[in-house]
């Protein structure tokens, strides 16, 4: 684990990339976040720990490097660009030869290339040095030659190359200056990302729109026609989106579920779906097949390169990729051929899990640009190392449960058995701690002599004590209730086996939750009472509301029976109450009408 407030260790992070080798180690240590970007990954932009800008690199094929200049800058004696000075940057983008950087105020700045417009200051000539462009902004993203803006009120801007309509106003003409996309007003738009010609843009409520070009079906609309203003994205399931990522002619989209979609080219099968072919590639987004499940995406306007992570903590990688061991290492500090290592190898047709923790790892591992996709941040990076290695170890407890090989305690309920560890339980629930404990162990352990022998034996001269399975038999609570329970602790999620009633177990486990004193798990049964409150169980759900004094369920319920109230009188429920507990219900409805 990477710990960056060591500057040892987080100098060490920093050298996965080749062209930082070429900084002295002092000033390694002195970084805070840094951007590798251009045609070739050779241009560095530096945030220091006391928030000052610093940069290097060729700054000659275009005016990389915002210092006024096209002098290259070497690694061993960085610039600093002053017009940033007593400035917070909090992020920076770039495009195939502009780059923009907003700053904690909202504040907009540009330099580079600028044949297309795409620095938003009202001409086509390139600027070396950073040019104060727009303000109220949050977020920015850049194409190949274009730029997009979201404002703090969540507007979408636009501006620069508009040849296929990725400005999204209606037309093909190119824009100097930042124009608005009224066609989002009335949304309230929290992402936007850019390909290299294709634009999109995510509302709060996960809809998707997307406009410009559409050569490969990259806006997922299923047809290849350029959209010259925002299109919604359509989805079968009507499942929210999460966030989108786009490379050069294709698209990934991340749902709310974790699943992954993608559309648009797919010659280096950088859609991870081998069911499309590789000529074809797909005009509407199609489900990614994997067994894991993610929590973010990336790839880069400029490469056929697919990344994502997992929510058990593992990135995948697909599509054009360079394989483990192809990179050349480099330490020599002022070697200047170094970036884009290109070696013929086969794409990777569907999402590889890697032993990697990051995007940024992955990027710099397998990807052919050796480029960051965005700005890296070392305290970002190291609560990404520090969760991941969470996410890994609750990954391993979930796939735990009901491991025989690994357990020392099996319930059984039914005649069925569930395998379980004892060390775990009495962590997670004060009552099972209770009830393993070991007086109470003594007089209900029953042990499997055909499994294990509780004696010692010799082992090649050596006398060990033989691991003992306990066996526990229960008939307080039926086996799909004490499986679910049992399934809860380990993994956090309520489900139920397809065979059982969900409304039985519910009760079943409401009445657990109470007698095990697990209040988290009575919230969720309620929760989930809640959502399926219907005619049929309204008065069950009632009784239980009385029985464990739920004070809030029961006036949600008496709510929902207000408003049924002759559907109610005349269900199976209401009939088959007490008379006490039907005339409660009736008076708790009359008292609200």
């Amino acid at each position: 684990m990477i710990i960056v407030n060591d500057p040892h260790q987080s100098s060490s992070l920093l050298l996965n990339w080749p062209i930082l080798h070429r900084l002295k180690h002092s000033f390694l240590q002195q970084i805070q976040s840094f951007l590798v970007y251009g045609d070739r990954g050779t241009e560095v932009l530096i945030i220091t720990a006391n928030e000052t800008i610093y940069t290097f690199g060729e700054n000659n094929r275009w005016p990389s490097l915002p210092l006024g200049h096209r002098e290259r800058i070497d690694g061993e004696k960085p610039e600093e660009i002053v017009e940033f000075r007593n400035q917070k940057i909090i992020d920076i983008v770039y495009g195939q030869r502009h780059v923009m950087a907003v700053t904690e105020l909202g504040e907009c700045y540009s330099w580079g290339d600028n044949r297309f417009g795409q620095l938003g200051n009202n001409t086509f000539f390139e600027s070396l040095k950073p040019i104060l462009v727009g303000n109220h902004i949050q977020s920015l993203a850049c194409g190949s030659y274009h730029t997009l803006a979201l404002t703090n009120t969540g507007q979408v801007f636009a501006w620069g190359r508009n040849n296929y309509g990725q400005i999204g106003i209606g037309s093909n003409n190119d824009q100097l200056i930042p124009v608005k996309i009224s066609s989002l007003d009335s949304e309230n738009i929290h992402m936007i990302k850019c390909g290299s010609s294709h634009s999109f843009a995510v509302t709060d409520h996960g809809k998707l729109y997307g406009w410009g070009g559409n050569s490969f079906g990259q806006l997922g609309i299923g047809n290849c026609t350029h959209q010259s203003v925002p299109t919604m994205v359509k989805f079968s399931n009507d499942v929210p989106v999460k966030s989108i990522a786009c490379g050069e002619y294709h698209t990934l989209i991340l749902m709310i579920t974790g699943e992954i979609y993608s559309c648009g080219r797919n010659d280096q099968w950088q859609l991870g779906c081998t069911q499309i072919s590789s000529s074809e590639g797909s005009l509407i987004p199609v489900r990614i097949s994997c067994k894991d499940r993610f929590e973010s995406i990336a790839s880069h306007f400029a490469t056929n390169f697919s990344a994502a992570i997992s929510t058990s903590g593992y990135c995948y990688v697909w599509g054009d990729c360079v394989q483990p061991g192809e990179q050349q290492p480099h330490h020599n500090h002022h070697q200047q051929t170094d970036i884009d290592v290109e070696r013929p190898s086969p794409p990777i047709r569907e999402p590889r899990q890697t032993p990697l923790i990051s995007i940024h790892d992955a990027f710099i591992h397998y990807c052919r640009k050796r480029i960051t996709p965005f700005l890296y941040d070392l305290d970002h990076e190291e609560r990404i190392r520090m969760r991941t290695v969470g996410s890994r170890l609750v990954e391993k407890l979930r796939q735990s449960f009901n491991d025989q090989a690994t357990s020392d305690i099996e319930f059984i309920i039914d005649g069925q058995s569930i395998y379980v560890h004892q060390w775990f339980l009495q962590l997670s629930s004060q009552y099972l701690n209770r009830m393993l404990s070991d007086e109470w162990m003594e007089t209900a352990m029953i042990m499997d002599k055909n499994e294990y022998d509780s004696a010692d034996v010799q082992n090649n001269g050596q006398q060990k004590q033989e691991k003992i399975r306990k066996k526990i038999e229960l008939h307080t609570y039926s086996y799909e209730v004490f499986y679910a329970y049992l399934r809860y602790l380990y993994t956090d999620i309520l489900e139920f086996a397809e065979s059982s009633s969900t409304q039985q177990t519910l009760i079943e486990l409401l009445d657990l939750a109470n007698c095990y004193l697990d209040t988290d798990l009575k919230q969720k049964c309620i929760n989930m009472m809640r959502h399926n409150l219907c005619i049929t169980n309204c008065c069950d759900y009632y009784q239980l509301a009385i029985r464990y004094q739920l004070v809030d369920f029961e006036k949600e319920i008496i709510i929902f029976a207000y408003n049924n109230i002759f559907e109610i009188c005349r269900s199976n429920g209401f009939k088959s109450m007490s008379g006490d507990l039907c005339k409660s219900l009736l008076v708790a409805i009359s008292e609200m009408a």
